[in-house]
This record gives C-alpha cells, structure tokens and sequence, in this order.
C-alpha cells in the first residue's frame, strides 16, 4: 500500500483537469484504466439506475490499486460496490464473470449480499438497514475517437483526450465525416512542415497540431496501440486538388477506404496492414493495388532508419515518412515540392486508379495532392464493434 499512495495522489491531480483524461465531463476521477464519478447514495438498486442513466456501472474493483483509488476517494465514508457476495464467490451486480479479488475485513464475509468498502479499503457484507454514502458509478477510459462516440454519445469534432497504453493523448476527432468516429492520423496542407525528412523518433512519437487544417501525424506508437484494441479497424484517405503545373484537376476530391487497417509494433518497424475488397471498392482513388496496398505487409522507413531495399526511394526520391518496397504507388509524406519531377512518383504523389473509369477517360494517373488527409476507426455494425480480422497479404 505504501507504494500506492503517490501513484494514487498523481491520478487524482490529473483529474482536476477534466479536459487532460479521457473521461466524460460527468467522471473526474481516473485511474489510468477506469474514470469514477461520486454521487449520494441511497440504494443499491437506485444506485444501479442511476448509473445506467449515466451509461456506466456501479463500480466493481478487480485489483488492489482500484481498490485503494476507491478507498482514497470516500474521505472516511464507506461505499456500496457494484458487487455481490453469493456465499461462494463474488460477482458483479450487472451481467459479468466471477471477480477473482477481495480485500474482505476480519470476519467477513458474513451471510450473503451486497458487498460495501468501508474506510480502511476493507470490504464486508451490507447489513440490514445499513446507510452509505457516497457511491461511484464507472466507466472504462475512453481509447479512442469511436468510443467517444459509441460509448459516450459525443457528437462535436474537436480535440479530445483518449488513453493510448499506459498514458493519454490528445487527439483529433471527426466526428461528421461518414458518420463520425475518426481518429485523425495525417494531415497535409503545405509545404511548411516538410514531413519527408523527419527522423524515426519523430514519426514514432508524432509532431505537429491535432487539427485537419495543420500539418500533422499522430504518430506510430499510438497508432499502433489505437488499430490494435481487439476490434476491425478501416482507414479513410482524402485528397483534394492536384498541384501539378498544367492539371485539369485543380479542384478535385478523391477518396478510398480500407478496412484491416493496423500499424504492428516497433519490433516490426510499424509494419502496415490494410485491405480492399476489389469487389466492393470504397471511393474513387483506388482500384485495390496501385495504391495503399501495396504498401501492405512493408516496414516503415525514415531518413535515418531506411528499411527499403532501394535506399534512393527516400534519399533521391524523398518519399520519407512512408511503407516503401522498392518505392511505393503512393506517398502522402513525401517532399510537398517534389524532387526531380511533377506527376512521376516522387515526393507526395498518389497514383489514382478510378474503380468507375469509363471509356475515353484516363484510367490511371499520378497526383500531387494540395491537402491530404488520412483517419481511422474501430468498425461498428448493429452499435457493436467487429472483432479483429486482419488479413495479412503481401503484394
């Protein structure tokens, strides 16, 4: 318990800045896994009620640091959990799995019933006509853009916080694009930051400001923790208006989606997945190979870790800041001015195939986007997010 204390005086500093963790505003407390909000109690079937109307749960404690969390929280009150003692095991109160934790009190337990923590942390069996008060209602620590929409019913895009492993980050989340729920990953709009030529710890930790109007990437290691929470995850890139001197497409849009969407660990040199289905292609930029995916299955490469076996696709060809094998179809962190030439690969480039071409149209081209934008999020289908079904495929 010693140990527990400062760790316990941390989380609730960082509470009081509600806007700094990733919990609804009804929720200031966080624990680093799960946010706490504290109400009067009354009953444990009220209390279950009311929590429910909050779209959370009563509190139940798995482990001895929530247990201290809690027990700091009541300020020398005791609490009713969102557990029950059935004689043999403890139980959540809602739907659940047994809770194999107990901090039980000398005596206890004793006959069967709700489970209360008193002041000290101990837990006994509640009594008849015992009072408490407070009470805390939970929910899990939001982990990304599509759980503050899913989970938490949030509808307004902007800044938010989200739990990325063991710590928080700040990001952008679109929340009208196709529905909402998208966690920005890149945003390109000039030349000012030059993406092509920054280092590993860059890319690995992320730069620039969470917003679709800036220069931005959110970074590798939390892109590979967000696209790795057990669930299907898609990728959504926009591009808008062709740079290249003399283009008819000055004011165009393109768009593709892909689904199986991860980035693997570092280990792996953030290794890229993703995925079209080509009998169903998602907008109007791919044809499901010269494309993103080609980049499938390949390393991430930086100008002081390249993992291409053709050194030049970054050093001469500036397409930095990307999947390469060989090179790529497309580069959305290259050079903004590219080096050598327009429209030939090199640089930031996007090599379009239009899935709906028609007869006397061009079938393939080479764009230079003005603006660019990438996004993900977990799949959802009836308000359930889908299970993880990645395929692997290397091109």
């Amino acid at each position: 318990m010693f140990v527990l204390w400062p760790l316990l005086c941390l989380a609730l500093v960082f509470g009081d800045d509600q806007s700094a963790i990733p919990c609804d505003s009804q929720f200031p407390y966080y624990s680093g896994e799960y946010c706490y909000s504290k109400l009067p109690g009354s009953s444990p079937v009220n209390d279950l009620w009311v929590c429910e109307g909050y779209h959370s749960l009563p509190a139940i404690v798995t482990n001895a640091f929530d247990n201290a969390f809690l027990a700091k929280l009541l300020n020398g009150n005791s609490t009713w959990l969102g557990m029950l003692w059935n004689g043999t095991h403890v139980l959540p109160a809602g739907p659940g799995d047994v809770i194999n934790y107990a901090r039980w009190g000398p005596g206890q337990p004793k006959g069967n019933g709700t489970i209360v923590m008193g002041p000290d942390g101990y837990w006994h069996v509640l009594a008849k006509d015992e009072r408490y008060s407070p009470y805390f209602c939970q929910h899990k620590a939001i982990e990304d853009c599509q759980g503050w929409r899913l989970e938490r019913f949030h509808e307004d895009s902007g800044v938010m916080t989200v739990k990325v492993g063991n710590g928080v980050r700040q990001v952008y989340c679109d929340m009208t694009t196709q529905d909402g729920g998208w966690t920005l990953l890149q945003s390109r709009v000039d030349a000012k930051e030059p993406f092509w030529n920054r280092k590993w710890a860059d890319y690995k930790q992320g730069f620039g400001t969470a917003d679709p109007a800036s220069n931005y990437w959110l970074g590798n290691e939390a892109a590979h923790v967000m696209t790795n929470l057990g669930s299907d995850t898609e990728l959504l890139v926009e591009m808008w208006n062709d740079r290249q001197p003399g283009s008819n497409r000055t004011t165009a849009y393109w768009w593709a989606g892909y689904t199986n969407f991860s980035i693997d660990a570092e280990s792996t040199s953030y290794t890229l997945y993703a995925w079209q289905d080509w009998r169903d292609i998602l907008g109007n930029a791919s044809a499901n190979w010269y494309d993103l995916t080609y980049s499938s299955g390949r390393p991430f490469s930086t100008i002081d870790r390249i993992n291409d076996p053709q050194a030049k696709s970054v050093s001469d060809f500036h397409l930095g800041g990307w999947w390469l094998y060989y090179g790529a179809f497309c580069s959305l962190n290259g050079e903004y001015v590219p080096p050598i030439s327009w429209g030939n690969g090199y640089g930031m480039f996007w090599l379009v195939e239009d899935p709906k071409w028609q007869k006397g149209e061009p079938y393939q081209y080479v764009i230079n986007p003005a603006h660019s934008k990438m996004m993900f999020r977990r799949v959802v289908k009836n308000g359930r997010m889908l299970a993880t079904n990645r395929i692997q495929r290397v091109y």
